[in-house]
C-alpha cells in the first residue's frame, strides 16, 4: 500500500514537471526565434541552438522550482489539516527526489544568471550629445570687428613664424577647433555616471527581505509550522524535535513569497508614486542634460531614451536654466517627446542591419586603442598615453551619425514610430521586419526597465 502510494506520488510529480517543462520549452523556442531575428541570424545555426539550450536551462530551473514548491505546499496543507494519521508526509525516497530537483534547478539557474550577465556585458551604450556650440557674440559689432581683425593678424603672424613647433601647434589647433566644437563633456559624464548607479538599483531589497523572513520565522515562531506534526499536535516544544523537509520548503517559500510581493506592491504603489521614481528621474535628467541614450542590445534591437532638450541648449548658467524650466512649465516651448507635441521619451528599437554595421565600422578604429589601454593599465601606464587623436574624432563621428539617424537625415536608413500590438507585447516580439526602415515602439518604459536593471528582476 505504501509502495503504491509512493509510486503514485512520484508519477504525479514527474507528470507535473513534464507538462510544465513542455510548455516552457515552447516558450524557449519562441524566445530563441525572436533572438535570432533580432541578431539577424538564421533560426537554425550553432549559435541559435546554443542560445536555445541556455534559455531552456533557465526555464527548466523555473519549472523544477515551481513544481517542487507547489507539491510541498500541497502536502503541507493536506497533512496539517488532517486530524488522523491516514495522511502522511512523503517518504525519504520521495523527499530525496525533490532534493535532486532542487539541486538541478539551482545549477541550471546559475547557468542562466551567468548568461544574463554576459548579455549585459556585451550591451553597447552610446550617449548622444545634442548640445551645439553657441555663437561667441560680443556686446557690439565694433567688438566683433576688432576681435576678427586681431584674429586675422595673429593668423598671419603665426604663418610667418619660422619655428616648427608653432606650425605644428597651429596645425593641431586648426584641426581640432573647426571639427570638434568646444562643448562641455561634464553633462555626458554625469549622465553616464547616473546610468552606472542605476544598474545597481534594486526594486527588491535583499536586506529587508532577509530581515523580515528571519523575523517571521524566528521571532514570531512561524518556524514551528515546519514540524512533522499535524495541526492539532503542533507546539513550540515539539517542533524542534522533528522537522520535515517538505514542511520547511513550503513554510520558507510561503514566507519569502509573501514578503517579496509586499515589497513589490509597496515599491510600486507607495515608494515610486510618493517618494522617488529613479527611472523617471533618469529620463528627466537626460532631458535637462540634453543627452540621449542609444542602447544596442542585439544587432537589430535596442532601446532609446530621447533626452534632447526642448530649449535646444543645456550648457547654460543658472539664470538661463531657470528660464528654460519656467518656459517648459508654462508650456511656451516644444514638449520633450521624440515626436512633436508628445511626451513619449522611451522606445524599443527594431533597426535595420545598416545602423549597427555603420556604428561598428566607425567604432572599429578604437579596437586597437582599447586593447592597448588595458595592457597599459596592467603595467602601470597613465592617461597621457591615450591616443586622443583617435578617440575624439571617433566619438564625434558616432555622435553625428546617431543624431542624424534620429533626425531622419539619411534616406537609406530611416525609421517610423508606431505602437506594438497586444500580441507583440505579450510575446515580446516584433512582427514587422526592419529591412530598409526601422521601427521605434512607443510606451516601452517597462521593458526598458527590466533590461537595463538586471537586479530589478524579481
Amino acid at each position: 500500500m505504501n509502495s503504491t502510494s509512493e509510486q503514485s506520488g512520484d508519477r504525479d510529480v514527474s507528470i507535473s514537471i513534464g507538462v510544465v517543462c513542455g510548455l516552457l520549452e515552447v516558450w524557449a523556442l519562441l524566445r530563441t526565434w525572436n533572438w535570432a531575428k533580432r541578431m539577424g541570424k538564421q533560426p537554425v545555426d550553432p549559435m541559435s541552438v546554443t542560445k536555445f539550450f541556455i534559455l531552456s536551462a533557465g526555464l527548466i530551473a523555473n519549472a523544477f522550482l515551481l513544481v517542487v514548491i507547489g507539491v510541498s505546499f500541497n502536502w503541507f496543507i493536506v497533512y496539517k489539516r488532517s486530524a488522523t494519521l491516514q495522511t502522511r508526509l512523503p517518504t525519504a525516497n520521495q523527499q530525496r527526489s525533490l532534493h535532486i530537483y532542487l539541486f538541478v534547478a539551482i545549477v541550471l539557474k546559475t547557468v542562466n544568471v551567468i548568461h544574463e550577465l554576459v548579455i549585459l556585458c556585451k550591451v553597447d551604450v552610446f550617449f548622444i550629445d545634442w548640445e551645439r556650440p553657441k555663437i561667441r557674440a560680443h556686446k557690439t559689432t565694433k567688438d566683433k570687428s576688432v576681435v576678427s581683425s586681431a584674429e586675422n593678424k595673429s593668423e598671419t603672424s603665426s604663418k610667418q613664424a619660422p619655428t616648427a613647433d608653432k606650425e605644428n601647434a597651429s596645425n593641431l589647433q586648426e584641426k581640432l577647433i573647426p571639427e570638434f566644437p568646444v562643448i562641455s563633456i561634464w553633462r555626458t559624464y554625469f549622465v553616464a555616471n547616473e546610468w552606472v548607479k542605476l544598474s545597481a538599483y534594486r526594486k527588491l531589497s535583499s536586506g529587508v527581505q532577509l530581515f523580515f523572513v528571519l523575523l517571521l520565522l524566528n521571532t514570531f515562531e512561524l518556524e514551528k509550522w515546519s514540524s512533522g506534526h499535524s495541526l492539532q499536535k503542533t507546539s513550540t516544544k515539539e517542533y524542534n524535535k522533528q522537522l520535515s523537509a517538505i514542511c520547511r520548503i513550503s513554510v520558507g517559500s510561503l514566507v519569502y513569497i509573501v514578503i517579496a510581493l509586499s515589497q513589490i506592491l509597496f515599491h510600486k504603489f507607495i515608494y515610486m508614486r510618493i517618494i522617488k521614481d529613479k527611472l523617471h528621474e533618469f529620463v528627466d535628467l537626460c532631458s535637462v542634460s540634453n543627452v540621449s541614450v542609444f542602447c544596442f542590445k542585439n544587432k537589430k534591437f535596442g532601446y532609446y531614451i530621447h533626452g534632447r532638450s526642448p530649449n535646444g541648449y543645456s550648457d547654460v548658467n543658472m539664470k538661463e536654466m531657470h528660464e528654460f524650466l519656467k518656459r517648459e512649465e508654462e508650456d511656451l516651448c516644444p514638449k520633450r517627446g521624440l515626436l512633436p507635441n508628445t511626451d513619449q521619451q522611451t522606445f524599443e528599437m527594431s533597426l535595420p542591419c545598416a545602423v549597427n554595421d555603420n556604428y561598428k565600422r566607425i567604432r572599429k578604429v578604437l579596437t586597437s586603442y582599447t586593447q592597448a589601454t588595458d595592457r597599459m593599465q596592467g603595467i602601470g601606464g597613465n592617461l597621457f598615453k591615450v591616443d586622443i587623436e583617435k578617440v575624439i574624432p571617433t566619438y564625434h563621428t558616432i555622435n553625428k551619425f546617431l543624431s542624424g539617424f534620429i533626425e531622419h537625415a539619411y534616406k537609406d536608413v530611416d525609421y517610423t514610430v508606431k505602437d506594438k500590438s497586444t500580441i507583440e507585447m505579450i510575446l515580446d516580439t516584433e512582427f514587422s521586419e526592419p529591412v530598409d526602415k526601422g521601427f521605434f515602439y512607443n510606451g516601452m518604459l517597462v521593458a526598458f526597465v527590466y533590461f537595463t536593471v538586471l537586479l530589478c528582476i524579481y
